[in-house]
């Protein structure tokens, strides 16, 4: 047996090492994969707050010389318009539009007047929306405490507010909100008070994976800032893309001064959100799959160039006894063993590389026990089956024409 070796030892290390890093490499990406792929899952299933399927996101470019005023009326203008045609169910304008643009302003009230204004973060200056009545319904938006806005609150009438639950405890966290006193920028300059008339559900409006933000909700017909709204925000049924055209129809013929209309299904400005995770699940599951195919065919090739290498020394043991289970063993066990060095190797390279990793992932470890199980047990399971066919070849040589021919 010994003088039937005819391969190369070092040539030998050499293929062995190679399958070994075939194997390596499917493993990082398959723990990869199995890591963005559980960030996807879990940021597609969180509560935004707000439901953005149906509704359409519309932005007005005018030309230049509109003013602030005239534009407030072309919204108000658009939402009766537009509240016309039968495919749009709801509409509202606003001023932050979630995932596009913010509008943040200064507000004083209950424990936020202790804040020093050389001590303020950017948390501490909540969102502003100039928002019509039905906007709450129109998204989606609970209210928790109190009520919402309403068609009565205009111009003329006490100024009201509604107030998102962060902004409710970081102002009033031992006391009822509702009533309660809020000032826009500093109360000795603009000593207005805007009665808090209620609480309604956070929302993410700025990332995916923000910190919780404060939001307060004005009455677009009470002109309590002198801005007009940016944007509106129509609710529509049916299929979102028949409603395109009959709305930038109407708006064009609304106002001679609009230069175009911007219309998009709000859901789009969640894409750019999720395209880190989505990107990298589906290109680490497309390489990790490819990786997985030269690894598999890494260890049949290695194996059965090793049994055709081997086949008088099989021939030899099967002569002296052995069975084809044990055969089977053997070259099965072969590998095993070069699957698993290189899913230990594998394994440790993505322990120690991990911290890289962390910040592009949502709510999952990069040392995930799962996804490194999961990824160990794929490579394992394959190993194994590309080591079947060179078993079930070499458990059929026959031990006496092995001999004869060599």
């Amino acid at each position: 047996m010994k003088a039937s070796d005819r391969g190369s030892v070092s040539s030998s290390r050499i293929r062995r090492g190679l399958t070994v890093f075939q194997t390596a490499l499917s493993v990082l990406l398959l723990i990869g994969a199995g890591l963005f792929v559980q960030s996807l899952i879990r940021v597609s299933s969180l509560d935004l707050g707000i439901d953005p399927d149906g509704v359409l996101f519309v932005e007005p470019v005018f030309h230049p010389g509109v003013s602030d005023f005239d534009r407030a009326e072309f919204f108000r203008r658009a939402r009766e318009r537009l509240a016309a045609l039968p495919i749009v169910e709801g509409s509202s304008t606003d001023l932050s539009i979630p995932y596009r643009q913010a509008h943040v302003t200064l507000i004083r009230g209950g424990a936020l007047d202790a804040i020093q204004p050389a001590e303020m973060r950017f948390a501490d200056i909540p969102f502003t929306h100039l928002v019509s009545p039905g906007y709450f319904d129109l998204l989606g938006l609970r209210i928790e405490q109190g009520r919402g806005l309403l068609a009565e609150d205009r111009a003329g009438t006490g100024p009201v507010v509604v107030i998102n639950r962060t902004l409710a405890r970081r102002a009033w966290a031992e006391q009822d909100p509702i009533g309660q006193c809020m000032y826009i920028g500093n109360p000795q300059s603009d000593p207005r008070c805007l009665t808090v008339v209620g609480v309604v559900e956070n929302a993410r409006r700025s990332r995916l994976n923000e910190d919780e933000t404060m939001e307060y909700y004005l009455a677009a017909g009470q002109s309590v800032i002198d801005l007009p709204p940016r944007a509106l925000l129509l609710r529509v049924g049916g299929d979102p893309d028949e409603a395109l055209d009959p709305i930038r129809r109407e708006l064009l013929a609304l106002e001679p001064r609009l230069r175009f209309a911007e219309i998009r299904d709000l859901s789009t400005l969640l894409e750019p959100e999720t395209r880190t995770w989505s990107l990298g699940a589906t290109m680490f599951s497309l390489f990790g799959a490819l990786a997985l195919i030269v690894a598999a065919l890494g260890v049949y090739s290695l194996l059965a160039f090793s049994v055709a290498q081997r086949t008088f020394e099989i021939g030899v043991r099967s002569a002296l006894g052995a069975t084809r289970v044990k055969i089977l063993r053997m070259v099965v066990g072969e590998g095993a063993r070069l699957t698993i060095f290189g899913i230990v190797v594998g394994g440790t390279v993505a322990l120690l590389t991990a911290p890289l990793l962390e910040s592009l992932l949502y709510d999952t470890t990069a040392r995930d026990a799962l996804s490194f199980s999961a990824a160990a047990a794929i490579l394992a399971l394959t190993g194994i089956l590309a080591s079947v066919g060179p078993a079930v070849r070499a458990t059929r040589i026959d031990p006496a024409r092995a001999l004869r021919d060599d």
